[in-house]
């Protein structure tokens, strides 16, 4: 008889299963996890005892007998059409098992076997629910999530982390986590989850508020300024942030740019990287370039959390214009500059180096650089299939092309435009496609969005 089970927001139909092969398949997989095939085997045995229909079982078995001995493996692989129902097996295993925290770790160590993220922030947001001790590793995942260009499920497991618990972290662990759980809520528009979170991640009022404005949302970028500088008069970081929407004028005497920017004249205060390239951001386009660098002149202020995307993305578009020193990107801000402003595949090699870039950029620097390699094949297959529609991905899989011996065809500078005519880098590795085609039209066409994007046209 059909069981239906509830599964994010849908109902997954599927057969009845004993509870007792349950049991069994999670102690193995968890005894899996933990490098213990000759456990996990004997656990995966009495599942198919129990349960003799399940091929997901009869697949863990052949795995872990190769692993004891290579001289038992077989060709017994699940055919293609048997994953997704493998899969709704793995989320009914774990939505009936009355042991929630060792199922949803078994559900994760599934997800992660097979690189399927959406399945993987679904069982790390039960972990979290399920042991709210262990929030610091699902802070840590939604990090790793980040750095393999899975930013909005890095979002949604960030928020999860901040969600299970009423206080707030005790220290400063998992900066990027803490921002990205900020930003789900921003992203949603949600006002309340956005003070509730940074008050529980530690993050200011001030840089709640430039994050909500980096992600276009002046309106909620506007409240939580207006808030936070009521609250205290001093507050410099909701002061540019009111200037930089234009609406401060009775809050703080910041009721524009130009206000802000006599208000740093009179408190300079050290500010959040992000409310200092918010700032940035607004006095450029009223200011102009020049006038953005003159309003900064002194201003001292944090350097960018690693991995910090939506940061690193608007300080690469005001270094490209001139408002700011290319020396205070990130890392993997300054690798894109690079890339944008035309820097030969001689030059990436040493600057900057990988140390610093999270996946995604090392991918770039090595396609770039040294397409040939093996790390740079093994890196771009994978981040290819866990995060095909990042924009880092995609411009280095492009850049991939580049090299001499490489074959490009003419449809992947087409589908490189078409991602985001208004990303440098992706406009500027296109460029580099193009001239290799010998496609004028789009050569020039690349040249001018760059020019306008204050790249060059080299």
């Amino acid at each position: 008889m059909p069981v239906e089970r509830a599964y994010d927001g849908r109902v997954v139909e599927g057969r009845y299963i004993e509870p007792a092969a349950y049991a069994a398949y999670l102690r193995g997989a968890i005894a899996e996890s933990a490098g213990d095939a000759k456990r996990a085997l004997a656990a995966y045995t009495e599942a198919a005892r129990v349960d003799p229909r399940s091929t997901e079982t009869a697949q863990r078995i052949a795995d872990v007998r190769c692993t004891i001995d290579p001289r038992e493996c077989r060709p017994v692989r699940v055919d293609a059409a048997s994953p997704p129902a493998s899969r709704e097996r793995a989320i009914a295993l774990a939505l009936d098992s009355v042991d929630s925290a060792a199922a949803w770790d078994a559900l994760l160590v599934w997800a992660r076997a097979r690189d399927d993220v959406a399945l993987e922030a679904f069982a790390l947001a039960r972990v979290a629910a399920a042991d709210p001790s262990r929030r610091d590793e699902v802070a840590a995942a939604a990090e790793e999530l980040a750095n393999l260009g899975q930013l909005p499920a890095a979002r949604a497991v960030a928020a999860s982390a901040f969600d299970v618990a009423d206080a707030p972290f005790s220290d400063e662990r998992r900066p990027l986590a803490r921002r990205l759980a900020v930003d789900e809520a921003i992203v949603r528009g949600d006002a309340d989850a956005t003070r509730r979170r940074a008050t529980r991640a530690r993050i200011g009022p001030d840089e709640a508020a430039a994050r909500a404005l980096l992600h276009d949302r002046p309106a909620l970028a506007l409240d939580l300024a207006i808030e936070s500088a009521r609250a205290d008069p001093d507050d410099l970081g909701s002061c540019l942030v009111l200037g930089a929407v234009g609406k401060g004028s009775a809050v703080a005497g910041c009721s524009d740019v130009f206000g802000a920017a006599a208000a740093i004249r009179k408190n300079p205060r050290r500010l959040p990287a992000v409310v200092w390239v918010a700032f940035a951001r607004a006095a450029m386009r009223v200011m102009g370039p020049g006038g953005a660098r003159t309003a900064l002149v002194g201003v001292d202020h944090e350097g960018a959390v690693a991995g910090d995307d939506v940061v690193c993305r608007a300080a690469v578009a005001l270094a490209l214009r001139g408002a700011i020193d290319a020396r205070e990107l990130p890392a993997e801000g300054a690798l894109e500059l690079a890339v944008v402003r035309g820097a030969s595949a001689a030059e990436i090699g040493p600057l900057p180096d990988a140390r610093g870039l999270d996946s995604r950029h090392q991918y770039l620097r090595l396609a770039l650089a040294d397409p040939g390699s093996k790390d740079a094949a093994d890196l771009g297959e994978r981040l290819r299939r866990i995060a095909p529609d990042d924009r880092v991905v995609a411009a280095a899989t492009a850049a991939a092309r580049l090299g001499p011996t490489v074959a490009t065809e003419p449809d992947a500078l087409a589908a490189l435009l078409a991602r985001d005519p208004g990303d440098p880098l992706l406009v500027a590795v296109a460029l580099r496609l193009a001239i290799k085609l010998g496609d004028a039209v789009a050569a020039e066409k690349a040249r001018t969005t760059l020019r306008l994007l204050g790249g060059g046209a080299d």
